[in-house]
């Protein structure tokens, strides 16, 4: 999906707003905000734009949950909040951040990819779906790339 078009139809989704954030050149990243309704999801997690136009964390165990949709930006969103999601560019936070929320060091030129409900180097080729979110520049710097899921 094309980013004009994930833009346009976030037009019909329940409180949406759409925000361009320029920074340098290469740094420059989109975010909508949308609400959450379910539990408490926090920075850099996957989530999913469910069919009312909320988020919920994503997970490579449904064909619905694996559709990707961004990552989240906020330190983190509560239950029934808005929040703000980065749906393409380049997320820049420090190691700590991606290594206390998610477990990773970041390595440049490594893909990765939707793995349970997080982010992994290497996907479950026993979930229902593979999903390919990005690419590591550095170890801090991560490049939203989001692909359709791929039904395993």
């Amino acid at each position: 999906m094309t980013l004009e078009s994930r833009i346009l139809s976030l037009t019909n989704a329940v409180g949406a707003d759409v925000k361009v954030l320029y920074g340098k050149a290469d740094k420059d990243i989109v975010t909508v905000s949308l609400q959450n309704t379910d539990a408490q999801i926090i920075r850099l997690k996957p989530v999913y734009k469910k069919e009312n136009g909320s988020i919920g964390l994503a997970s490579d165990s449904a064909l619905t949950t694996s559709k990707v949709y961004g990552l989240v930006y906020d330190t983190s969103i509560g239950n029934n909040t808005f929040g703000n999601i980065v749906i393409n560019g380049i997320i820049d936070v420090s190691e700590s951040v991606w290594l206390s929320n998610l477990g990773l060091n970041l390595v440049a030129g490594q893909q990765y990819f939707l793995k349970g409900s997080s982010i992994d180097i290497v996907p479950d080729m026993t979930s229902t779906a593979v999903v390919r979110l990005g690419t590591a520049l550095s170890s801090t710097r991560f490049k939203i790339e989001i692909e359709e899921p791929i039904i395993l």
